[in-house]
């Protein structure tokens, strides 16, 4: 199944799931902002290309008038049960430039820096992020003495994860193991 269809089948999955998320996903960027973005990026970017053109994270929850947020992290996740925020593209392009910056402190963090991409993240400590040098998706746990583990083998196999969580409103398989 091509990525696009997996794409479709999960936004109508999200909808029936958590119909408030699915209005605040943005809307897609395009093949060449993406590009633009990620040139800096070492590493294929084909996949990071492929999810920020389905949509580029999140919008914000808040009220701007009255700065309130109008519903919780919990109802903002991609992954039902758990607080995961699909944000967009620059924020966490943000964060993987901050991986270099830390790897200076921390050594551990320089495979992070050199090709571990965010696109999940929990607010706090942890992330789910696209392994540019292959297709694999691993967790980022900050605070664990290995910081790094495969959470998929490839970036499809997590797709299908999610696309079955949300469809049956159940966490992923990681948190099941």
């Amino acid at each position: 199944m091509k990525r696009t269809e997996i794409f479709k089948q999960l936004d109508t999955a999200i909808g029936k799931r958590n119909p408030v998320l699915a209005e605040h996903l943005r809307h897609g960027l395009t093949k060449q902002e993406i590009l633009k973005r990620l040139q800096n990026v070492c590493g294929s970017t084909e996949l990071l290309v492929d999810l920020y053109s389905w949509h580029d994270g999140t919008e914000s929850i808040s009220n701007q008038n009255e700065d309130v947020c109008n519903f919780s992290l919990m109802e903002m996740s991609l992954i039902p049960d758990e607080i995961f925020i699909f944000s967009e593209l620059d924020i966490m392009l943000s964060h993987f430039y901050y991986f270099g910056e830390a790897a200076k402190y921390d050594s551990r963090l320089k495979i992070a820096a050199e090709k571990f991409f965010p696109f999940l993240w929990d607010g706090c400590r942890n992330c789910f992020a696209l392994d540019t040098q292959s297709e694999r998706v691993v967790f980022l746990d900050f605070e664990s003495e290995e910081p790094f583990r495969e959470a998929y083998p490839s970036f499809n196999e997590f797709l299908f994860d999610l696309l079955s969580a949300n469809e049956k409103s159940e966490t992923i398989n990681f948190f099941e193991t």
